[in-house]
C-alpha cells in the first residue's frame, strides 16, 4: 500500500509543478489570479513531495524532517489560496502590500516554529521530538492547534468568497468559478472521509485532495480559459469612465456617485456635503432639476450652473427595477460638452462667415467677369465678348433656320468733336449714343463697343430689311438729336453712318458677318455719311434663300 500511495503523492508533486509554471509563465494576462494559483501549486507540491517520502519508507531521520519541513508548504498554499478566491471571485482585486505582509505573518511564524522545535517543542512534544528521530511519537503541541485553525478558518473564508463568487458571477463566467470551488472543496472531502476512516493506509489525504485541485485548476486554465478570460468588476468600468455616473431613488435622492461625478458635483457646488449618498440630488447640483429624468429612457441636454462656471450636460436616464419589477430609481449618466458644444458654435460661425465671404467672392468674381466684359466707359459688352455672343447667337439661330443680322454703327466727324471740344465731349457723346442703342434695340440684341467710335449691333432672328429697319431707326434719332442741339454743342457731330450684313446660310462664320457690315458702313461713310448701307452680296444671298419655295 506504501509505494502505491507514495506513486500518488509524486503524481501530485508533478502535476501541482506543471501548473505552478504554467500559471506563473501567463500571469500577464490575469496577474493575481495566475499568481496566487501558482501558489497554491507550489505549496500542494511541496506538501506532495513530503508525504511522498513518508509513505514511501524513508528513514526515521528523513521523515521527521520532512515532518517539520512541510510548514511553508502549507502557508504558502494557504496565504494563495486566500487570495486566490479573492481575485477570482472579485476580477479587478489586487491585495495590498499591507494585506500580503500580514499574510505572510503567520507561515513565517509557523516556519521558525518548525525549524527551532527542538529547542521548545511548541509544535511537536513528546519522545524523540527534541531531535531528527521518528516522528510517529510526536504529539501535537499548541502550536499545531493554533496553525491548524488559522489555516483551514482561511480555507474555510476562502471557500466561502469562492461560493459567493459563484453565486454572483455573470452566466458565462459562472463554469470558471464553479470549477475553482469544486477544486478547492476536494481537499476538505478527503480530510472528512479520512477522519471518518473512510481512507485506511492515507496518512495525508490533503495533498492528495491538492493534487485533485491542481487536475481542476489545470482543467480551468487550458479548457475555460480561467487566466485569460476574466470578468471586468462594476469599479474597473464604473469608476474609472469619465462620464458622470449618479443613481438616484425615485424620491430624488443621491444612491450611489461615480468619482468622476462625485468631482464634478463639488466644482461646481463647494458647499457639496462631505457625503453625497443619502442627499438630495436637487440641492447638491445646486437647484438642477432632475424629476422629469426619474423615468429614465429620455436622453437631453442640460445647462447646470456652478458658482463660477456655466456647464452643458449630455445626459441618459435609465431606469432601475429590481427582478420583481419594484422602482430602485434611475442611472444617470452625464457628460460634459461645454467645450464641445462650443467648438460646434464656434465652428458654425466660422462657417457662416466662410460662406458670407465665399457669397461676397462669388458676387466680387461675378462683378469682375461682367466687368471683363464690359466696356469701361459705356458698360456696353466689348469686342471680345461681342464675338462670343455673336457666335452663340448664330449657331443656335442658323441652327432653326432663322437669319442673324448685325449693325456696324459709326460716329460720324468724331475726331473733330475732340478736336473741338475736347475728349470730355467725346466720351459723352459715345455714352449718349450707347443709351440711344440700348433703347432701340430689341430685347434679344446684343449691343457692344466695337472700339473708338465703332458699335456694333446682333440681332438674332432679324433678316436683312428687319436689320435695316432698326439701323434707319437709329439713325433718325441720331440724326434729329444732332439738328436739335445747340450750334456750339458736341451734339452737333453726332450723326451716325450704319453697315447692315445678314445671313441666313449655315456656313457663315461671324468673322464674314462682321466683315460684311463692316464693308456696308465703308459704303455709307464714303456715301455721304449720316445714312444705312447693306451689303449687297449678303443681301443677295437673302433675297435667293427668300425665293426658294419652303
Amino acid at each position: 500500500m506504501g509505494p502505491l500511495v507514495a506513486s500518488v503523492y509524486v503524481g501530485s508533486a508533478i502535476l501541482c509543478t506543471a501548473v505552478a509554471i504554467y500559471s506563473w509563465r501567463n500571469r500577464v494576462g490575469r496577474r493575481v489570479t495566475a499568481t496566487a494559483l501558482a501558489g497554491v501549486a507550489t505549496g500542494a507540491g511541496w506538501w506532495s513531495v513530503v508525504a511522498a517520502l513518508e509513505a514511501g519508507g524513508a528513514s526515521d531521520g528523513v521523515v521527521a524532517v520532512g515532518s517539520l519541513a512541510v510548514y511553508p508548504g502549507v502557508g504558502l498554499l494557504v496565504l494563495a489560496f486566500t487570495v486566490l478566491a479573492r481575485s477570482v471571485a472579485v476580477g479587478d482585486w489586487s491585495p495590498s502590500r499591507r494585506l500580503l505582509a500580514l499574510l505572510a505573518v503567520e507561515p513565517v511564524l509557523v516556519t521558525v516554529a518548525a525549524a527551532t522545535n527542538p529547542w521548545h517543542r511548541l509544535l511537536y512534544h513528546g519522545p524523540g521530538a527534541d531531535g531528527p528521530a521518528t516522528s510517529e511519537l510526536w504529539e501535537y503541541g499548541p502550536a499545531f492547534w493554533l496553525h491548524t485553525a488559522y489555516s483551514y478558518g482561511l480555507l474555510i473564508v476562502g471557500m466561502i468568497t469562492l461560493a459567493r463568487g459563484w453565486w454572483k458571477a455573470p452566466q458565462v463566467f459562472r463554469r470558471q468559478h464553479l470549477s475553482v470551488l469544486v477544486g478547492s472543496l476536494v481537499p476538505a472531502g478527503l480530510n472528512a472521509l479520512s477522519v471518518f476512516g473512510a481512507l485506511p493506509g492515507v496518512a495525508q489525504p490533503t495533498p492528495i485532495g491538492f493534487a485533485a485541485t491542481g487536475a481542476i485548476m489545470a482543467y480551468a486554465i487550458f479548457r475555460q480559459d480561467l487566466i485569460a478570460f476574466a470578468p471586468v468588476a462594476r469599479a474597473l468600468v464604473v469608476d474609472r469612465i469619465g462620464e458622470y455616473v449618479l443613481v438616484i431613488s425615485p424620491d430624488g435622492r443621491i444612491l450611489d456617485v461615480n468619482p468622476a461625478a462625485d468631482r464634478f458635483v463639488r466644482s461646481m457646488n463647494p458647499e457639496a456635503p462631505v457625503t453625497l449618498l443619502g442627499a438630495s440630488a436637487r440641492s447638491v447640483l445646486g437647484g438642477f432639476d432632475v424629476s422629469d429624468l426619474l423615468g429614465g429612457g429620455r436622453d437631453t441636454d442640460r445647462v447646470v450652473e456652478g458658482r463660477d462656471r456655466t456647464v452643458e450636460l449630455q445626459l441618459s436616464s435609465s431606469r432601475l427595477v429590481d427582478n420583481r419589477g419594484v422602482d430602485l430609481g434611475v442611472v444617470l449618466v452625464g457628460r460634459d460638452v461645454t467645450e464641445a458644444n462650443q467648438q460646434r458654435r464656434e465652428l458654425a460661425a466660422a462657417n457662416a462667415r466662410l460662406g458670407e465671404q465665399l457669397r461676397t467672392i462669388e458676387v466680387l468674381r461675378a462683378d469682375l467677369a461682367e466687368q471683363a466684359s464690359r466696356d469701361p466707359l459705356t458698360g456696353l459688352l466689348n469686342r471680345r465678348h461681342l464675338m462670343v455672343g455673336l457666335a452663340d447667337a448664330m449657331a443656335a439661330a442658323l441652327e432653326r433656320g432663322d437669319p442673324v443680322a448685325v449693325l456696324m454703327v459709326d460716329v460720324d466727324h468724331f475726331k473733330q468733336v475732340n478736336d473741338r471740344w475736347g475728349h470730355r465731349a467725346g466720351d459723352e457723346a459715345l455714352v449718349s449714343l450707347a443709351r440711344l442703342l440700348g433703347d432701340v434695340a430689341p430685347d434679344d440684341a446684343l449691343v457692344g463697343r466695337w472700339g473708338g467710335e465703332e458699335f456694333l449691333v446682333v440681332l438674332p432672328g432679324t433678316d436683312t430689311a428687319g436689320a435695316a429697319a432698326v439701323a434707319e431707326t437709329v439713325r433718325a434719332r441720331c440724326a434729329q438729336t444732332c439738328t436739335q442741339a445747340p450750334a456750339d454743342a458736341a451734339a452737333r457731330a453726332r450723326t451716325v453712318s450704319i453697315g447692315v450684313a445678314a445671313t441666313r446660310s449655315p456656313s457663315a462664320a461671324p468673322d464674314m458677318l462682321v466683315d460684311a457690315a463692316d464693308s456696308a458702313l465703308y459704303d455709307a461713310k464714303h456715301g455721304g455719311r449720316n445714312c444705312v448701307r447693306v451689303h449687297p452680296g449678303l443681301a443677295a444671298d437673302e433675297r435667293r434663300a427668300a425665293s426658294v419655295p419652303t
